[in-house]
């Protein structure tokens, strides 16, 4: 569908003539399912949907609404905020991608071990913090979250949302696309699901590590975390990289096991720094981290098989310097 962004009042008003329906919360007096119809005499609210970057698009171009009097929609921020529609279709994408990613977990016999899923709230705005050593991170945290009847919604790399495999199904879940030469949408976006009463969920380093050890950490969960004061569950999980990650590692050997460990919620103080609680976030993490790897049931078969253990528990995992030196070769590689 043809989207039109509107920069100031007379734009807006060039598109919708007669009036606009708008969806959202926090708005005065909606209907049973949460749309206003304003006309277009109330500039008020209308310059406060151009400040806050709604985008419009012809109501002729919506199949969702060809009943409302309106003669458009502003169904959606520039960011990308679903409509009522919309996202009901995220929730039904989501729950059978959850159940293919279930049936694909029973037939590879993953043993996975889910220990503290009742730190993850039933309701209301959290940010779920997850290490990220491969591509197969995301859908375990979705499963224990499943549990919980919650849906993460995954901040995740743009590249994710071009591939043509991957992408529509990102996209159809509800996951926030984050372009990491300008990254204040996504932001935006994130804070926008977390006053919805949603879960976001942030991968603090960014990338996979190479290591199987904790990268520095971004800023993004941290920072997010002490504006919006809400609570950060950190979550590591732990023997998926044998399954599938970088660098072509990919096994379909039955019977692996898989640690999922998630701990208590961190609630930020409003006078929290963000760099200090970015810092405890990550030691909470290490910390959990460390736990799954005592923990884990699983060694190696035989030498060859010692790529997926971190160096300095006895593997031939490269060293935290040499991940970061394979880290830039392959940014550099996939920015040619």
């Amino acid at each position: 569908m043809r989207r039109r962004h509107c920069t100031n009042e007379r734009q807006l008003f060039a598109h919708l003539p007669g009036g606009f329906v708008l969806h959202g919360q926090g708005l005065p007096h909606p209907t049973d399912d949460g749309h206003i119809v304003i006309s277009a005499g109330y500039r008020p609210l209308a310059t406060a949907c151009v400040a806050l970057s709604w985008s419009a698009a012809p109501l002729g171009e919506l199949s969702a609404r060809p009943s409302q009097p309106a003669t458009a929609y502003v169904y959606e921020y520039l960011t990308g905020y679903p409509t009522t529609v919309e996202g009901e279709m995220h929730q039904l994408t989501y729950r059978l991608i959850i159940r293919a990613f279930r049936l694909l977990f029973v037939l590879l016999g993953l043993r996975i071990d889910l220990q503290g899923g009742e730190h993850l709230p039933t309701s209301g705005p959290a940010i779920v913090a997850c290490n990220h050593i491969g591509f197969l991170d995301f859908a375990l945290v979705g499963l224990a979250a499943d549990r919980r009847h919650r849906r993460v919604r995954f901040m995740a790399k743009a590249s994710t949302f071009d591939n043509p495999l991957s992408g529509p199904l990102m996209r159809a879940m509800g996951h926030i696309p984050v372009d990491r030469m300008c990254g204040m949408p996504a932001a935006r976006r994130a804070r926008d699901e977390l006053r919805r009463g949603e879960l976001v969920g942030i991968f603090p380093e960014a990338t996979i590590s190479r290591a199987w050890m904790l990268k520095t950490f971004k800023r993004g969960a941290a920072t997010l975390g002490v504006l919006e004061q809400v609570p950060v569950v950190p979550v590591v999980v732990w023997g998926v990289q044998r399954v599938l990650t970088v660098d072509g590692h990919w096994s379909l050997r039955r019977g692996k096991a898989i640690t999922i460990l998630i701990g208590e919620p961190i609630s930020p103080a409003a006078t929290s720094d963000v760099t200090d609680f970015g810092d405890h976030l990550r030691t909470r993490m290490q910390d959990l981290l460390e736990r799954a790897q005592r923990g884990y049931p699983d060694l190696p078969r035989d030498e060859a098989d010692r790529w997926w253990l971190p160096a300095h528990l006895g593997g031939s995992a490269p060293t935290p310097v040499v991940a970061a030196e394979l880290d830039a070769a392959a940014l550099r590689t996939s920015a040619r």
